[in-house]
């Protein structure tokens, strides 16, 4: 019990040290909605969903990247509701975004 506070209050900290840092210098999140707007997710989501997948558990944590999977989150359930408004993709490109997302959200390290 002791050890989880301690891991709990070193994550805390840390995350309050990263929380100054500018986490990219591309804006992750504004590039996909623009990949919604202009029907490119395909083109756009698969090397955002690499890129996330790389990152340091602390950073995984930092409210820029927490917005960003929650945005990507919305984008998995519409494609595996396939509701047409909200992304419209082919049928292949719902097949390989479906894997891509999946494989990521399965990740550990990505916080549910």
């Amino acid at each position: 019990m002791v050890l989880h506070s301690f891991f709990k209050t070193v994550l805390g900290a840390l995350l309050h040290f990263v929380s100054f840092q500018t986490p990219f210098s591309v804006n992750l999140l504004d590039m996909l909605r623009q990949s919604l707007r202009e029907r490119r997710l395909v083109v756009t989501l698969p090397w955002i969903a690499e890129f996330i997948s790389v990152l340091d558990p602390v950073s995984m944590r930092c409210g820029v990247v927490r917005t960003l999977l929650e945005t990507i989150s919305d984008v998995y359930k519409s494609i595996l509701r396939r509701e047409g408004s909200v992304a419209r993709v082919s049928e292949l490109g719902t097949f390989l975004l479906n894997i891509i997302l999946g494989e990521l959200f399965e990740n550990p390290l990505v916080p549910r």
